[in-house]
């Protein structure tokens, strides 16, 4: 039987201290992807933790009949690790850094470059892959550049840099 659209699903973490405290169900990002597959979307908030063996359980909902959801356990299913997040980015090219990787609406991203690109674009996606922001590199030049970052909701992002053949990723969050 196909899932209820409608229903809210819970999903609750053990251990639920600190885990709670560094993520949170995003119900507005949160959807049902197919009649049989939620897509939860959590916000990650400022942290330094790091949690091995998080165990998620999955309840409450229910199918188009009525019937509730059986509830569904994943012991040991992640770990949090929020030790990763610094204002210097790891990346894949030489010379190039992107930062700060923590940001708030109005920032300004700084991409270094080493050298003057003659092909390449920064992409900002959304967990769900989604292009939000595109930038041509062609239209930067050696040294520091300034993006600034606008309209982004708090949560977590990745990006992309491509540069002359070579690709860089990383994480942005935005607070």
């Amino acid at each position: 039987e196909s899932m209820d659209a409608e229903a809210e699903i819970n999903v609750s973490f053990s251990p639920e201290a600190p885990v709670n405290s560094i993520i949170q169900l995003n119900p507005n990002s949160s959807e049902w992807i197919n009649q049989f597959t939620y897509l939860a979307v959590f916000d990650v908030f400022e942290s330094s933790e790091v949690i091995s063996s998080v165990s998620v359980l999955a309840s409450e909902g229910g199918d188009l009949a009525g019937n509730p959801m059986q509830s569904s356990s994943f012991e040991n299913l992640l770990s949090i690790d929020m030790s990763v997040l610094s204002t210097n980015s790891i990346t894949d090219i030489e010379g190039v850094e992107v930062y700060p990787t923590l940001l708030t609406n109005g920032d300004v991203l700084t991409i270094t470059l080493p050298q003057n690109p003659s092909t390449g674009s920064f992409r900002i996606r959304d967990v769900k892959g989604r292009i939000l922001q595109e930038q041509n590199l062609t239209e930067f030049s050696s040294g520091k550049n300034r993006l600034t970052i606008d309209d982004f909701s708090s949560g977590m992002y990745l990006y992309e840099l491509y540069l002359d053949g070579d690709m860089a990723t990383g994480k942005l969050i935005i607070r």
